[in-house]
């Protein structure tokens, strides 16, 4: 079974998933894909195989499949990461495979008049202009490395701290990329370690020694990436998240990390034959 992961979310229900298996007594083999990105990413149990630098495509993906005799994928990126939520859609519509989404509930909304809602990442340059100056006096962007050099040429911020989780490679192409892009003004880097549930402090001292005037992020959903939204707000900062693109039309069945019983019952009904 594979599970693409890459998220703390994903990585708890891989191990939830072995544990599972082991509890009914299934013989399966878990994979648990990452796409490379993140230099030092944190994986599941050691019992559970990782592989790490993408599968080559929607193709790629599903000759994986095919050569591995997947029984189901469990698609538990981050809800961003729409290009290999596509492939996996792709590849086991093409093999008639069950895939699976993992829930991961929304950012909770904040009661204050400083919270922002942007549609999309493309609408965040017009947002950002019509807000007061104060505000876009240090912004904090934390957006992921995909498209950040290019929206960090069109943020009309005069200070712009852009934070990234990326692998050590990665990081120093986009630093080269974006100054290149925005030689006219301030711009600076910061490689912040994934913080825990609990780091509400650590996300308000970082951003207290970066005096930075405004948050700009992605509703990612997982208490991680949430604690630096609650800093943000103890700290009085004004924030903006970018909602999630909408879903496909092709539905994909949810499933929660409490409740991994549809893949136990799948498993169980292909061992008997009747899959």
């Amino acid at each position: 079974m594979l599970v693409l992961g890459g998220t703390a979310l994903a990585r708890r229900a891989a191990d939830a998933l072995a544990a599972c298996f082991d509890e009914h007594r299934l013989a399966v083999r878990i994979v648990y894909a990452l796409a490379g990105a993140t230099s030092a990413p944190r994986t599941p149990r050691a019992d559970i195989e990782v592989l790490s630098g993408g599968f080559g495509g929607a193709r790629g993906l599903q000759e994986w499949l095919q050569d591995n005799d997947a029984v189901a994928v469990l698609d538990a990126t981050h809800p961003f990461a729409e290009r290999i939520s596509e492939n996996a859609r792709q590849a086991a519509r093409a093999l008639s495979l069950p895939l699976f989404r993992l829930l991961r509930p929304p950012f909770p909304r904040l009661r204050t008049k400083r919270y922002f809602l942007v549609a999309s990442d493309n609408a965040l340059p017009r947002f950002l202009e019509a807000l007061p100056a104060s505000y876009r006096r240090s912004v904090l962007c934390a957006l992921g490395a995909r498209r950040i050099d290019t929206l960090a040429r069109r943020l009309p911020v005069r200070s712009l701290l852009l934070r990234s989780f990326a692998s050590t490679q990665r990081l120093i192409q986009l630093r080269l990329r974006t100054l290149r892009l925005c030689r006219a003004r301030r711009v600076r880097f910061c490689s912040m370690p994934p913080f825990s549930a609990q780091s509400v402090r650590q996300e308000m001292r970082a951003m207290k020694r970066r005096r930075v005037s405004l948050l700009v992020c992605r509703d990612g959903g997982a208490r991680e990436s949430f604690a630096k939204v609650v800093a943000a707000q103890r700290l009085s900062l004004p924030v903006v998240v970018v909602a999630r693109p909408q879903s496909p039309s092709l539905a994909v069945p949810c499933l929660s990390l409490r409740d991994l019983s549809p893949l136990v019952r799948l498993v169980k009904r292909r061992r008997r034959g009747c899959y």
